[in-house]
């Protein structure tokens, strides 16, 4: 009796603990980039979803939450219309290039603010989009400079979290105006642009992070969104939609128990209690286990000399091709998934192996055919990709 009252006392004990520990740990600030208009964190889209209406006072609004391919074949011919896109990675299929194309050629326009936007694309219009690297290594805390090239629209917006270095390198200067710019190192570089075809125009910008909740809402960021925004003047707007990707994240139980602080609570203290009740009834029944001391670990040390050599070299293809080919090789062996053809039915299945939300899986392969297409990579490409895949990393099953 005397034991059981012990043990009570230190279940109790651990509840107290627990409660403390949790209730002084403040909720970490979310940074994943997601671009969703539903979503509250900093790389969200939730603040300019809300101020549609006063961006565009005199047009109509509709999320599109299919691919371009399918809403324009729904939608039938469109007029007096502008389709946006804002997000990290812009990537299209064949057939929504060309739907795209047809679309602006009927007279409307296509807005696109990415980071990496789809080489196809790029391509058929004859522009290129390279990267300015840094050698300063405090550059990520400076200040860097967005503005327009309009004689009217003088001031200077400077942006440091989330600037992309990404520019446009090259393009067919007479079908091409350049809207605007950013300053990196004392440098120019063009980074919005627009571009006629046929009797449309589309609109490419580098800076997709000028749109989310974290800069709508510093300083006067938001005027430069609206400068942006002032060559669009549709009657109707398509703005690429995200929101079924953020109800199938929150649909996802074990991820809402652990987003609402009472129910993580509940779900740690059922954990806690159920390995007390282990370990008390493990240490009455379990006999002594000799210790086997472990052996040392050298492919850590292996792995880093390996990584050292590759760094030095310089050779960031091989490096991501590596990288690509390891990651592919654990999906095989990790999921028993054939990674010889990454199309739809292959992110499907990944998906529902790995638990990993569609949209990210989505963007990670659409990433890594990317690269695979490219001859020449640049080490920014290298980071976004080691990004991507440890953030799959971090939430797969």
């Amino acid at each position: 009796m005397k034991r059981s009252w012990i043990y009570i006392g230190v279940f109790v004990l651990l509840i107290v603990i627990l409660f403390i520990i949790e209730s002084s740990i403040p909720k970490p600030i979310d940074w994943t980039p997601t671009f969703n208009e539903i979503h509250k964190k900093p790389w969200g889209t939730y603040v300019l979803h809300s101020e549609l209406e006063n961006l565009f006072p005199e047009s109509d609004i509709e999320d599109a939450l299919n691919t371009p391919y399918e809403k324009l074949k729904d939608e039938g011919r469109c007029y007096n219309t502008t389709y946006i896109f804002i997000d990290e990675i812009v990537d299209f299929d064949f057939e929504s290039i060309e739907e795209l194309l047809d679309f602006v050629d009927d007279g409307n326009k296509l807005f696109i603010s990415a980071e990496h936007i789809s080489t196809d694309l790029l391509d058929k219009l004859d522009i290129n989009i390279d990267v300015q690297f840094s050698y300063n290594l405090n550059n990520d805390t400076l200040k860097k400079p967005l503005y327009f090239t309009h004689e009217k629209l003088t001031n200077k917006y400077e942006y440091d979290l989330g600037f992309s270095r990404s520019y446009f390198s090259a393009f067919d200067t007479s079908k091409t105006v350049i809207l605007g710019l950013h300053s990196f190192d004392n440098e120019e570089y063009i980074n919005f642009i627009k571009v006629s075809y046929g009797d449309g125009f589309i609109f490419l910008h580098t800076q997709p992070y000028a749109f989310t909740n974290y800069h709508m809402l510093k300083n006067n960021h938001a005027d430069y969104v609206s400068g942006v925004f002032a060559y669009i003047d549709n009657k109707n707007i398509f703005l690429d939609g995200k929101r079924q990707e953020g109800l199938d994240e929150q649909q996802s139980t074990l991820r809402y128990i652990m987003s609402e602080p009472s129910l993580r609570f509940a779900w740690r203290l059922g954990l806690a209690g159920l390995l007390l009740f282990i370990f008390f009834m493990a240490r009455r029944r379990q006999r002594i286990v000799p210790v086997i001391k472990k052996l040392p670990n050298s492919s850590i040390e292996f792995a880093k000399t390996i990584g050292d050599l590759y760094y030095s070299e310089g050779e960031t293809k091989d490096i991501v091709n590596n990288k690509i080919a390891f990651f592919l090789e654990k999906l095989r062996t990790t999921y028993f998934i054939d990674t010889s053809n990454l199309n739809e039915d292959f992110k499907k299945r990944l998906h529902q192996k790995s638990g990993v939300d569609q949209a990210e899986i989505d963007k990670l392969v659409h990433y890594i055919v990317f690269l695979s297409k490219k001859d020449k990579i640049d080490e920014l490409f290298l980071i976004t990709l080691n990004r991507l895949i440890d953030n799959f990393n971090r939430k797969a099953l």
